[in-house]
C-alpha cells in the first residue's frame, strides 16, 4: 500500500503540500531539496537578528513530511520543546527554539502557481518571498491588520508611499484568505491610458472599437473567485469611477460592446499613495466610491519611519539578489550605518536598486560604504567625498562614512548626523553590540553610549 506520507518529490509539485519554516517576524520559508543554514551571519540562508543566535546556528533539511534539524555547534544550543538537541527529526506543528527565536515547522499547500511570477510585477518588491520583513512597531501593526482582515470579504484599502510594498500587503491578504486557491490579479490604474481603462477593467467584445479584433475579458472576470488588486486607485478617471462603483454594487460587469452582463465574485484590495478623503474633497474622487472601498484600512509606514528594519531588510534583499544573480554579498558595518542615515524616499524599491547596484560594484563578497551609490544621478561625486561641503548636501543625502581609528575628534558631528531612532536601530542591527555600532560611525564606545543616554 502506498505511503500516505508526502515525499520530497511531492513537495515540489504545484498544488501539493510543502514544508515551511514559520518565523515570528512573519517570514514563511519553504524548504526545497537544498539544506537551509540559519544563523546571525549575513551569509546564512536565513538570517536572524537575535544576539543569542550563533553565526551559523543550525541546518534544516526537508526529509519527506518531516524536518531534519542539525545543530552546528551553536553556543546557546538548538531546542526542540525543552530538550537541547544535536540533531532531531520533527513533524508538522513542532517548534524549534534558537536563542530567543521560536520557529514553527508547518506543512502548507503549495499554491504558488496561483500567484504567477511574484517577483516580476512592479511595486511588489520582495513579493517572490511573500513575507513582510521587520519587527518595528509599524510593521507589527501591518501584520496584525492583515491577520484580522484576511478572513473577511470586505474591501481593504492599503495606503502607503510609492515603493513601500503595497502590492505585497495585498498578496498577503489574498494568501491568508479563503480565496487563496483563486487567482490574484493586479492592475495599476496610473499606468493605463485613459481611453483603455474601461476595456482593462471590464473587457470588450470583438469589434467594439477600432483595434478590438478579438473578445477580451477584463480584470474583474480574470479575478473571478479570487482577489483583484487595484493599485493607485486614486488615479482612476472620474468617468470610470462611476462604472467601477456600479460593478461593486451589482457584482456584474458589462463588456464594451456587449449586450449582457457577467456575474463576478471578487474580493477588492485597493492601494493609494494619496489621501483619498482630501482627493475627494478636491473633486478628484467620488465620495460614494470612497465609502465603498475604504472599509478595512492598512497603513504601510515608509522605510524612513522604521529604521530598525533597514538592516534586516537589506540582508533579506541581498539574499534575494544572490538567488537572482549568484552573487553572494554581505554588508560591512559601515555600509549598514550608511543605509540607516539615508531617508529612502523610494522606500524598499530604492533600497533594492541600491543593493543590486552595489552587488555589481564589487567583485568581493564584502559590500562597503564605498560601494553604495545612494541618491539621484549627479550626486555620485559628492557621495564619494567624505569631506564634501555640507552646504552642497542634498536633503537627506549621506556621504561615505568611514570609522576613525583611535580618534574621536569628530565624534559629536558624526553622532549628531543620526537621530534617536537611527542610533537605536544601528545598535539593534548589530545585535546590541555597542562596540560594533560605535566603530561603524567612527565613535568611541563611550561617546556612543553617552549619546544614547542623552536621547530623551
Amino acid at each position: 500500500m502506498p505511503s500516505e506520507t508526502p515525499t520530497t518529490e511531492q513537495f515540489s509539485r504545484p498544488n501539493s503540500v510543502r514544508p515551511v519554516l514559520a518565523f515570528p517576524d512573519g517570514r514563511r520559508v519553504p524548504l526545497g531539496s537544498r539544506p537551509l543554514t540559519i544563523g546571525s551571519n549575513p551569509r546564512c540562508d536565513v538570517v536572524l537578528v537575535d544576539r543569542a543566535v550563533s553565526a551559523a546556528h543550525c541546518r534544516v533539511i526537508a526529509a519527506g513530511g518531516r524536518w531534519e534539524i542539525h545543530d552546528l555547534g551553536s553556543t546557546n544550543g538548538t531546542f526542540v520543546g525543552a530538550v537541547r538537541v544535536a540533531s532531531a527529526t520533527v513533524t508538522p506543528g513542532v517548534a524549534i527554539e534558537l536563542g530567543r527565536t521560536r520557529i514553527v515547522c508547518e506543512a502548507e499547500r503549495d499554491d504558488s502557481n496561483a500567484f504567477g511570477a511574484l517577483g516580476s510585477s512592479g511595486g511588489s518588491d520582495g513579493a517572490d518571498d511573500v513575507v513582510l520583513i521587520g519587527d518595528s512597531v509599524g510593521m507589527m501593526a501591518v501584520r496584525d491588520a492583515i491577520a484580522r482582515f484576511a478572513g473577511s470579504d470586505y474591501p481593504v484599502l492599503v495606503r502607503g508611499e510609492t515603493g513601500a510594498g503595497k502590492e505585497l500587503v495585498a498578496r498577503l491578504v489574498h494568501r491568508r484568505s479563503s480565496r487563496v486557491r483563486g487567482p490574484f490579479v493586479a492592475i495599476n490604474a496610473a499606468s493605463i491610458a485613459p481611453d483603455l481603462v474601461e476595456s482593462e477593467l471590464f473587457g470588450h467584445e470583438r469589434g467594439a472599437f477600432t483595434g478590438a479584433a478579438i473578445r477580451r475579458s477584463g480584470v474583474f472576470e480574470e479575478a473571478h473567485g479570487g482577489t483583484l488588486f487595484l493599485d493607485e486607485i486614486g488615479e482612476l478617471p472620474l468617468a470610470q469611477q462611476a462604472k467601477l462603483l456600479r460593478v461593486l454594487e451589482t457584482r456584474e460587469v458589462r463588456r464594451i460592446g456587449g449586450t449582457g452582463t457577467v456575474r463576478v465574485d471578487v474580493r477588492i484590495v485597493c492601494a493609494t499613495h494619496r489621501d483619498l478623503g482630501a482627493h475627494a474633497t478636491a473633486g478628484m474622487f467620488r465620495f460614494d466610491l470612497l465609502y465603498r472601498l475604504d472599509v478595512l484600512r492598512v497603513a504601510l509606514p515608509p522605510l524612513r519611519e522604521r529604521p530598525a528594519d533597514v538592516g534586516v531588510l537589506a540582508r533579506h534583499l541581498l539574499a534575494r539578489i544572490a538567488r537572482e544573480s549568484g552573487r553572494v554579498r554581505h554588508l560591512d558595518d559601515v555600509a549598514i550605518a550608511a543605509l540607516l542615515r539615508y531617508p529612502w524616499p523610494g522606500n524598499v524599491r530604492e533600497l533594492l536598486a541600491v543593493l543590486r547596484r552595489a552587488a555589481y560594484e564589487t567583485e568581493t563578497e564584502r559590500i562597503g560604504a564605498e560601494h553604495l551609490i545612494i541618491g539621484q544621478p549627479g550626486d555620485e561625486e559628492w557621495l564619494a567625498r567624505p569631506d564634501a561641503d555640507d552646504s552642497r548636501r542634498p536633503p537627506g543625502r549621506t556621504s561615505e562614512i568611514r570609522p576613525t581609528a583611535g580618534s574621536d575628534s569628530t565624534s559629536s558631528e558624526r553622532v549628531d548626523d543620526f537621530d534617536a531612532d537611527q542610533l537605536h536601530a544601528l545598535l539593534e542591527s548589530f545585535g546590541g553590540n555597542l562596540t560594533r555600532a560605535a566603530a561603524a560611525v567612527g565613535l568611541a564606545r563611550s561617546t556612543y553610549r553617552d549619546r544614547l543616554r542623552r536621547i530623551p
